[in-house]
């Protein structure tokens, strides 16, 4: 397998965790879209490219959500209007874990590769 392979799976797999991350808001359908991309990072080679992209792809999208929801409510003026916001700091937390625990995997599954595939040289 190249790297350029290798790097098409990653970013496939952030593309389709960021759209799995999008159809777990939508409830019993969410996870309905989820099950095949379980099913790809299973079969799919190298596994944790594919699983690091997909977990990567999911936190990047919720950090996104609940960062925007905790600012839509915030600031000085939001009070006096009646606006607020739940306290959504602890799903800021879980998805930035998501995020380093993706690029974990993604690093390891590097090393993994450099291991295995090991260019001759010229």
């Amino acid at each position: 397998m190249s790297d350029r392979r290798t790097l098409a799976h990653w970013l496939l797999g952030v593309a389709i965790g960021a759209i799995v991350g999008v159809g777990l808001f939508l409830g019993p359908a969410g996870f309905v879209l989820a099950l095949p991309v379980v099913v790809w990072v299973i079969v799919d080679r190298p596994r944790g490219m594919a699983l690091g992209g997909v977990v990567i792809g999911l936190g990047v999208t919720w950090f996104v959500v609940w960062t925007r929801l905790a600012l839509t409510c915030s600031g000085p003026e939001t009070t006096s209007d009646g606006c607020v916001g739940p306290d959504v700091r602890h799903l800021i937390v879980v998805s930035i874990i998501l995020i380093l625990v993706g690029a974990l995997a993604s690093s390891i599954a590097i090393r993994r590769y450099g291991r295995t595939h090991v260019r001759p040289r010229d």
